[in-house]
């Protein structure tokens, strides 16, 4: 099953969702506006989130019953993760402080969570076109 196929790529994509904002939970921050130019880094740094974690997931499938599950289990490391938000020139205060009015807006979390994976869509078929 690819990464982006169907039932994995919506539980995958949720399983990230709920991280995110289990760990954007615990942050005051102001609000900021969801329709900004902030959106769309925040769909840029979920979505590489979401393939890391994949290619996490498909790694641990192509192991046997025991490495497989240990592996699934501690998902994407924090030192990993950090990377992928510096990439974006974010640390992960500023990341968190990014996703908090989202949190209190379940409608623009939706809309966020869409859009990404109307990007993942997109990347899935510029791949199949090659």
């Amino acid at each position: 099953m690819t990464p982006l196929s169907g039932r994995y790529c919506e539980t995958s994509v949720s399983v990230l969702f709920i991280l995110v904002i289990m760990l954007s939970a615990s942050c005051d921050s102001p609000p900021i506006d969801p329709s900004s130019s902030t959106d769309s880094l925040l769909v840029a740094v979920l979505s590489d989130l979401y393939l890391e974690e994949a290619d996490i997931q498909l790694a641990a499938a192509a192991q046997s019953d025991s490495a497989r599950t240990a592996r699934a289990q501690d998902g994407l490391e924090t030192g990993r993760r950090d990377s992928i938000i510096a990439a974006h020139s974010l640390t992960e205060v500023s990341f968190h402080r990014y996703m908090a009015p989202y949190l209190s807006r379940p409608h623009e979390l939706q809309m966020l969570y869409d859009r990404v994976l109307d990007r993942l869509n997109l990347e899935r078929q510029q791949v199949q076109e090659q």
